[in-house]
């Protein structure tokens, strides 16, 4: 009766699911990363990502050295992966690649912070037991990967938790991005780094909560930032009056700013924040986000 028609569409169901990975899957060696990635990401599915990892490991161009020059094929697949609401497809995800965490590679960071996944990047931080280690790799930024560091990348994500979580385990306030890429890869949706420091992508978002955090916490404002958002907040007012979210947005930075600047002699630099120094192994040199 009723038992046997849920039963045979359940199994229906299975076998289309079954066949439809296994064709996103096996579509020949020019696999569709784009559709991989996709699956990985609405489905949340640790199966398939263990066949599409096992599917890719077969390629011989295959590596797991995520600062190659050329575009890495699982670079956007742990980002998937990461994507994925809590830690397992996180952790599946590093043993099944075989990336794992040994090399304390910093580009972990990044995809883990470019994810907007807290536990992701938990996952990924806290194998650092060394915390001198630990301050480096959630500072750097890559070059190979999209030139942000990951304090950066949640800021631009908007993600608060997760700034507050990266500065707590030592990510440096004022750490510049690196503004050219060098080779060209860059996360969908991120364009090439327009800000400098954490604090200049929070002017960038306009998010006068984020600028609020990091000010907090040290970080350095310019009097060229205090003019940036003054000529930002008069563009804005004559494109959509000063009484539009985003106006307002803006004039709670620039008052934040200018009552700064007010405070004290020193509460505004003349200039831009002087990057703070970094494992010269993770921020220079030709292999420069991993920890030697």
């Amino acid at each position: 009766g009723n038992f046997m028609v849920r039963r045979t569409l359940m199994l229906s169901a299975i076998i289309i699911a079954s066949c439809t990975y296994s064709a996103i899957i096996h579509s020949g060696p020019r696999r569709n990363l784009d559709r991989e990635t996709e699956s990985i990401r609405s489905n949340c599915n640790p199966d398939f990502l263990r066949e599409v990892l096992k599917a890719h490991k077969k390629d011989p161009n295959y590596t797991t050295n995520l600062c190659t020059r050329e575009k890495n094929a699982l670079v956007p697949i742990l980002l998937a992966a990461f994507q994925c609401p809590g830690a397992k497809m996180t952790k599946v995800a590093l043993t099944e690649s075989g990336v794992g965490l040994a090399g304390k590679d910093n580009s972990l960071v990044n995809i883990a912070a470019d994810s907007g996944n807290l536990d992701a990047l938990k996952t990924v931080v806290e194998d650092y037991s060394q915390d001198d280690a630990r301050s480096c790799v959630v500072s750097a930024a890559s070059w190979e990967l999209n030139g942000y560091t990951p304090l950066s990348l949640s800021v631009l994500r908007d993600n608060l938790p997760m700034a507050q979580y990266l500065v707590n385990k030592g990510a440096k306030l004022n750490q510049w991005n690196h503004t050219s890429p060098r080779n060209g890869y860059q996360f969908k949706g991120v364009p090439q780094p327009k800000c400098r420091v954490a604090l200049g992508c929070a002017f960038e978002k306009n998010n006068p909560k984020m600028v609020e955090f990091l000010l907090q916490k040290g970080a350095t404002a310019s009097e060229d930032d205090l003019h940036y958002t003054e000529g930002k907040l008069r563009k804005c007012a004559l494109k959509f009056g000063k009484d539009d979210p985003k106006c307002k947005a803006r004039q709670e930075v620039f008052t934040m700013l200018k009552k700064m600047q007010q405070q004290w002699w020193g509460g505004l630099s003349k200039s831009y924040a002087k990057p703070e120094s970094c494992c010269n192994n993770l921020y220079h040199g030709e292999n420069n986000s991993r920890l030697q």
